[in-house]
């Protein structure tokens, strides 16, 4: 090889000497640096999945407050609807008891009213006997007994006060 101006052993140095650097550099930088580009995927790897994870959480989270707040407006809705549906019958209540309590009423005022017309009546018939009486004797000029002016009294206004 001497013709091509190579030197042999000076090859075979150089060959063992870029064997030696190669396993060396696999052996100390290219192993450990790849151990280290692994690790730091793996990192980035995980922190891709957590925040693929807390974003679903977050969605489902959403949906779950979503859900909650129709909830809570349904409910809401409901209790107004039920609290308007109590002032309803409460009303109705009021104005029925407010009815029965006027009917009682103008009940008892007719009542009274016939108490007092009988009463009345009563009064007024007592009167024109009374005066029928006065009448009699001041025109008869004789005193009848009581049970006989009563009598005739009561004939007369049984009769409607008409003259024979």
């Amino acid at each position: 090889m001497g013709q091509l101006g190579l030197n042999v052993w000076q090859l075979m140095f150089q060959i063992v000497g870029f064997g030696l650097l190669l396993f060396l550099l696999l052996r100390f930088l290219w192993t450990p640096g790849m151990k280290t580009m692994d690790e730091r995927s793996a990192i980035i790897k995980k922190s891709m999945e957590d925040a693929e994870q807390i974003k679903r959480q977050l969605a489902r989270t959403e949906e779950e407050f979503e859900k909650r707040i129709a909830e809570a407006r349904k409910e809401s809705q409901d209790l107004i609807a039920q609290a308007a549906k109590l002032g309803d019958e409460i009303r109705e209540d009021i104005v029925a008891h407010a009815k029965n309590e006027a009917d009682r009423v103008l009940e008892r005022a007719r009542e009274e009213i016939a108490s007092e017309r009988k009463q009345l009546v009563a009064e007024v018939r007592q009167q024109a006997v009374d005066l029928s009486v006065l009448i009699a004797r001041q025109l008869i000029g004789e005193s009848l007994d009581a049970k006989a002016q009563s009598r005739l009294i009561e004939e007369f206004l049984s009769k409607g006060g008409e003259s024979e």
